[in-house]
C-alpha cells in the first residue's frame, strides 16, 4: 500500500510552469495560488485545473493511471480493470471531500512561506477493511474473494473519517511565466498534499 502514495503528478509540474498569463497590474495572494494548486490537485476542480491548464479528464487519466499502476502493484491481487476503477472513484470522491485551508505566513520580493492546513483522513488498515469484508467471505471462490476485496475497499474509502489537522509549511516563489505563486519543490507538491491526506 505504500507504493500508493508515491503518486507522482509530474504533468501538473510541467504544465503550471508552462502555462503564461496576461500581463497583470497586482500579484496574487501566494495562500490564494497555492490553494488553486490544492483545489486542482485534492478537489479535481475544475476551474482551478483549468487555471495551471489542465482539464479534469486529462488530470483524472493521469491520477488514475498512475493511482491503478501502484494500487495493482501493491495489492498483489489481480483485480480486474473493473475492480480497480470502483476503487479508484472511491478514492476521488474521498479526495474531493477532504477540507483544508492555506494561509500567507511570510512575503518577502517574489519568496513567500504559506502554511497548508488539511485534515487526514484515518489510516486505511486491514482492520477497517475486514469490516467491510462479508461474512461468508471464508467460503467464497477466489473469484468471489477478489471481487469482495474490491467492493470492501472501495467501502472503506467511502467512510474514511478525518482525523485530527495537519499543517504543511510550504516554501513558495512568484514565477513571472505563469504569474503564480509556485512551491519551490512543485514536482514533490502532489505527493507531498496526497500523502498528508491518505494515510496507508
Amino acid at each position: 500500500m505504500k507504493k500508493i502514495l508515491a503518486v507522482a503528478i509530474l504533468v501538473l509540474a510541467v504544465m503550471v510552469s508552462a502555462c503564461g498569463a496576461e500581463e497583470s497590474a497586482k500579484r496574487s495572494n501566494p495562500a490564494d495560488d497555492i490553494s488553486t494548486l490544492c483545489n486542482a490537485v485534492l478537489h479535481f476542480d475544475d476551474n482551478s485545473l483549468k487555471k495551471i491548464g489542465l482539464t479534469r479528464e486529462e488530470y483524472e487519466q493521469t491520477f488514475l493511471g498512475e493511482f491503478s499502476k501502484s494500487f495493482v502493484d501493491s495489492s498483489g491481487v489481480g483485480f480486474s480493470d473493473e475492480q480497480i476503477a470502483k476503487v479508484n472513484n472511491s478514492v476521488i470522491a474521498a479526495l474531493e471531500r477532504s477540507p483544508f485551508k492555506t494561509e500567507t505566513i511570510s512575503e518577502n520580493g517574489d519568496k513567500a512561506t504559506v502554511k497548508i492546513t488539511v485534515s487526514p483522513f484515518e489510516k486505511f488498515n486491514e482492520s477497517l477493511l475486514a469490516e467491510k469484508l462479508p461474512a461468508n467471505f471464508d467460503e467464497m471462490s477466489e473469484t468471489e474473494k477478489i471481487d469482495a476485496v474490491a467492493n470492501a475497499m472501495a467501502e472503506v474509502f467511502k467512510d474514511l473519517k478525518t482525523t485530527e489537522d495537519k499543517e504543511i509549511t510550504m516554501e513558495c516563489q512568484y514565477d513571472a511565466e505563469s504569474q503564480m505563486w509556485l512551491p519551490v519543490k512543485l514536482e514533490d507538491f502532489s505527493v507531498t498534499i496526497i500523502s498528508n491526506v491518505l494515510i496507508f
